[in-house]
C-alpha cells in the first residue's frame, strides 16, 4: 500500500501549564548533577526534575518539550524521582529518559537500581528542532518537529515528575514546556470537504485545511480502512491508493487521531467508484504545452476538457545571467466532479478566493510511508499538475 505524506504541522490553541527559561536556576525544578547557566540556556551535565510542576489533573501524565539549536544531547525526564539523573555514566533516581543525541533518539528506564535500553531510533537532530516527549498512562510517544520517531509501552514507573537534562557543557538546553495531557478527540473528517482523484488504478484524496484541532494539541495522524480493512495511516491529510481495480466501488473509512493518543470514532466512511479500465481522465486544469486551447481575452479554455483557465501575472523576480521567475495567480474552473460515488469538491478557497491559487509553482513530496519518498508533484503556476515519478540517472558521454 503507498500513501502520501507531507510533513505534518502543528496546529492547534493548545496551551502549556508550565514554561520555564533555563538562562538561570528554574522555580520548581530539583537540579542535580552540575548545572550551568548562560544566556544560551542551562548545560550539563545536569538534570532538572520539576517536583513542583506535577499536572492539576492529579495525574503524571503530561507533554514535555524543548527546543534544540543542534544535535548536541540533552534529554527529557518522565515519571522521575526528585534525584534522577543520567549523563551517559553516572545514573541515580528512577524514570523514563529519552536521550537526543548524535541525531539518534533513545528511549532508557531506570528501576531498582537497573538502567535498561527500552528503544532507539535515528532521527535528524540539526539546526533548531522541536523535541517532544508525550506520556499518557503506559504510553510514551516521541516527536521531532512533530514527527513521530519512536515510543514504548511500558508500565514499570506509574507516577513521577517531568524534567530535562543536558548532558555536557556543550550541550544547551534554554526553553522548557510541559503541557497537560488533552484528552478529548480531535472533530471527525467532513465528508463534503473530501477531495478525490479517481483513475481506474489510482485513488488520490486530500482533505484540505477542514482537519484541525481547534481546542486541542493538534492532530497528528489519519488512519484509513478499505472495505473495512485497515490500508494504511498518514500524517497529513492526503492519502494514496494505487491498488484499486477498474470499475469497482469502494467504502474507506478515515479516523483522526492526535499527538496525545486521542482518536475520533467511528469513523468519518465514504464511497468511490474508480472508472473503467479504457477511461480517459476529463478533469484538465492548467495550461499544458500539448493541450489545445481558445480564448480572445486573456481566458483559455481547453478543447478537449472544456476547463477554463485565467492566470493573470503579478511580478517577475529577476535573477543573474537574464534568468526569471513569475508570480501569477490562476484560476481553474474544474472545481467539482460528479460520478457514482456522489459529488467531489475538488477546489479549495485559500485566501484569494474559490478556485484561485498564487504561485510561481511548486514540488510536493507524496510519501510511501512515513520515512521514503514515493514521488513529487510539481505544479506550475496556472494550476498544471505533473507526477515526477521516475527516478533514473542519466549518463552523457562527451563527443
Amino acid at each position: 500500500m503507498l500513501l502520501s505524506v507531507l510533513a505534518a504541522p502543528l496546529s492547534a490553541s493548545y496551551t502549556y501549564y508550565a514554561y520555564r527559561e533555563l538562562t538561570y536556576p528554574a522555580v520548581g525544578m530539583t537540579p542535580n548533577g552540575t548545572p550551568t547557566y548562560t544566556s544560551a540556556g542551562m548545560s550539563g551535565p545536569a538534570s532538572l526534575i520539576g517536583t513542583s510542576l506535577m499536572p492539576s489533573d492529579g495525574t503524571s501524565d503530561y507533554e514535555v518539550k524543548t527546543v534544540s539549536q543542534g544535535a548536541a544531547c540533552h534529554d527529557h525526564y518522565l515519571r522521575a524521582s526528585a534525584d534522577a539523573y543520567y549523563d551517559g555514566t553516572t545514573a541515580t533516581g528512577s524514570f523514563y529518559q529519552v536521550c537526543f543525541c548524535a541525531n539518534s533518539v533513545s528511549i532508557y528506564k531506570r528501576v531498582g537500581g537497573v538502567l535498561t535500553l527500552l528503544a532507539q531510533a535515528s532521527s535528524s537532530l540539526e539546526g533548531p528542532v522541536t523535541l517532544r516527549s508525550v506520556m499518557r498512562d503506559t504510553l510514551l510517544r516521541v516527536f521531532v518537529n512533530d514527527r513521530y520517531v519512536t515510543g514504548i509501552i511500558d508500565s514499570s514507573l506509574p507516577s513521577g515528575a517531568p524534567g530535562v537534562g543536558a548532558r555536557n557543557s556543550s550541550a544547551s538546553v534554554r526553553d522548557l514546556s510541559i503541557g497537560l495531557i488533552d484528552r478529548v478527540a480531535p472533530p471527525a473528517v467532513n465528508a463534503s470537504s473530501i477531495r478525490t482523484y479517481v483513475t481506474p488504478n489510482r485513488l488520490e484524496l486530500s482533505m484540505p485545511a477542514a482537519q484541525d484541532d481547534p481546542n486541542g494539541i493538534g492532530v497528528w495522524l489519519y488512519r484509513f480502512t478499505r472495505d473495512g480493512v485497515f490500508i494504511g495511516e498518514v500524517t497529513q491529510p492526503v492519502f494514496t491508493d494505487p491498488t484499486v481495480q477498474p470499475n469497482t466501488t469502494y467504502t474507506y473509512a478515515v479516523w483522526v487521531y492526535d499527538y496525545h493518543a486521542n482518536g475520533y470514532s467511528p469513523g468519518t466512511s465514504f464511497t468511490v467508484t474508480t472508472p473503467p479500465a479504457d477511461a480517459i481522465d476529463a478533469r484538465q486544469v492548467g495550461v499544458r504545452p500539448l493541450g489545445v486551447y481558445w480564448g480572445t481575452a486573456g481566458e483559455q479554455i481547453d478543447l478537449r476538457s472544456g476547463n477554463l483557465n485565467y492566470t493573470i501575472p503579478l511580478l517577475t523576480a529577476k535573477g543573474r545571467n537574464g534568468h526569471d521567475i513569475t508570480f501569477a495567480l490562476s484560476y481553474n474552473s474544474q472545481n467539482w466532479r460528479s460520478d457514482p460515488s456522489g459529488t467531489w469538491n475538488l477546489g479549495m478557497d485559500v485566501g484569494y478566493g474559490y478556485g484561485w491559487r498564487l504561485m510561481a509553482g511548486s514540488i510536493t513530496p507524496c510519501w510511501r510511508d512515513f520515512w521514503t519518498i514515493d514521488h513529487y508533484l510539481y505544479t506550475d503556476s496556472t494550476g498544471a499538475e505533473y507526477r515526477l515519478d521516475i527516478n533514473a540517472l542519466v549518463s552523457k558521454t562527451a563527443s
